[in-house]
């Protein structure tokens, strides 16, 4: 809970101390203005910038041109409240959270907002902690909303949102446009009951924190959230958790990394020119290849596990749709995968474990590297394997012995592979596969893995596939 101040508006002063009895709070229209807070007194000094020196809630609205800096004790919160607010800098992050314990954005009810980082191009940033984004937080950092409010970040610098801590959303509109990454948490990223539509040069939401287990991760509950990004969509080093809401990645380099991936609800729909969902270990801090690594050769990632336990997840991807270089788990909710059209890449792609026991998977792509669910899993899957390449918008089906459809599916891009598993799959039963509607062949299930011609269940045998894991 925020030190909260009783409100005074400060229209306009001359260049002289006022010292005001109680405890009080400032709200600065177009005038720049410095702001001291002790127990007893308030003081209240026109200056060149626009400092925060002490705990309490300030209030901005209309145009202003010099950074908001906030640098109070570390123990010490601040609540800062844009009621439609036009914020810009050219020489500074434009909300530069320099020092504090916790600190709020409140965006009041129906207040249109934006913060405009209006810098040069960056030549040297000075080190890790330099402000490059155009809300810049070395403190934990939440943004709250009310009904129809909304925040426009233009990060023209570098990265739109930047918290060194935690970083939370809560019932929030916000969109990002961003030269760099657009949302970055560096400890942790929650999204929770906010609309986040996010335009990224580099990765679209990102915590790359790698220090411990607890840290590194992002969250999404009940929101709504559309991106486009140049890099990973999503980029959580230690987990990306989705327990509910719509997630679309639009573009993306990999559409959601990290070593641990786990969907226990809503709807995620990816399109990636990599791959789709992507487990890998973390790398060390100052790796210049990145933030994540694969495997050598089809060595498992300790810790690694890809698991999509409800909801629905679709996926869009030009290499491995689901690929884990740990463990992958299949327990619930529907996995949809138009993979690759290539041979050296797959639609499921695991290196560990790869057990199935709920939920269903559609699974379509290139052959030469098209893998399955293991036998041990408690749930049956088929895969078959066509003869020729099938042109994209060919209907697949499965029908029982009587007729009765299990799944159709009309395949985007062209593919040779089919990869179904499904509860309604039993044991000693006969399935007919069918291809544009015609009878292609007959599978008679006898363990838990029932296959139609070639293919491969892993990655290449001692060997890596090069680039990007």
């Amino acid at each position: 809970m925020l030190y909260r101040l009783k409100t005074t508006s400060i229209m306009a002063f001359s260049a002289m101390a006022l010292v005001l009895t109680g405890c009080q709070v400032s709200e600065t229209t177009n005038q720049s203005t410095e702001i001291s807070v002790d127990s007893t007194t308030t003081t209240m000094v026109v200056e060149n910038q626009n400092l925060i020196t002490k705990a309490g809630t300030y209030h901005f609205s209309g145009t202003i041109t010099e950074s908001i800096v906030v640098e109070v004790t570390k123990d010490e919160d601040v609540e800062i409240v844009l009621d439609n607010a036009n914020i810009s800098s050219r020489t500074n992050a434009p909300i530069y959270i320099k020092e504090a314990k916790n600190v709020q954005i409140t965006l009041p009810k129906s207040s249109k907002n934006t913060v405009t980082d209006n810098r040069p191009d960056a030549t040297d940033d000075s080190g890790d902690d330099y402000p490059n984004a155009a809300i810049y937080s070395m403190a934990n950092l939440k943004i709250q909303g009310a009904d129809n409010a909304v925040l426009q970040v233009f990060g023209n610098y570098n990265d739109g949102i930047t918290s060194k801590d935690d970083l939370e959303f809560k019932e929030a509109n916000i969109e990002v446009t961003a030269k760099d990454d657009g949302v970055r948490g560096k400890d942790t990223l929650e999204i929770d009951e906010t609309t986040l539509v996010v335009n990224a040069g580099g990765d679209g939401l990102q915590s790359d924190n790698i220090e411990s287990e607890t840290k590194g991760i992002i969250t999404f509950k009940e929101s709504d959230v559309t991106i486009t990004a140049g890099d990973d969509g999503i980029h959580g080093v230690q987990l990306v958790s989705v327990l509910s809401g719509t997630i679309n990645i639009l573009d993306s380099y990999e559409g959601i990394e990290g070593l641990q991936v786990i969907v226990d609800g809503g709807t995620v729909n990816i399109t990636a020119n990599d791959d789709g969902i992507n487990v890998a270990a973390k790398k060390e801090e100052g790796d210049a290849t990145g933030g994540m690594s694969g495997a050598a050769g089809e060595a498992v990632v300790a810790g690694g596990l890809l698991a999509i336990n409800g909801g629905i997840v679709s996926i869009n991807s030009a290499s491995d749709g689901f690929d884990s270089n740990g463990n992958a788990v299949v327990t619930g909710g529907m996995l949809i995968i138009n993979g690759p059209t290539t041979e050296r890449e797959g639609p499921l792609d695991v290196n560990g474990t790869f057990l199935v026991s709920g939920g269903t998977i559609i699974a379509v792509g290139s052959v030469g590297m098209a893998g399955t669910p293991d036998a041990e899993s408690e749930q049956y899957s088929i895969q078959v394997n066509l003869d020729t390449v099938q042109a994209a918008e060919t209907e697949v089906a499965l029908v029982d012995a009587v007729g009765q459809e299990l799944f159709s599916f009309t395949p985007a891009k062209t593919f040779q592979s089919v990869t179904y598993s499904s509860s309604q799959i039993k044991a000693g039963e006969t399935y007919t596969f069918l291809v544009d509607g015609e009878a292609f062949t007959d599978l008679v299930i006898d363990g838990k893995i029932t296959k139609y011609g070639e293919g491969e269940t892993r990655g290449v045998p001692g060997g890596t596939r090069g680039g990007r894991f």
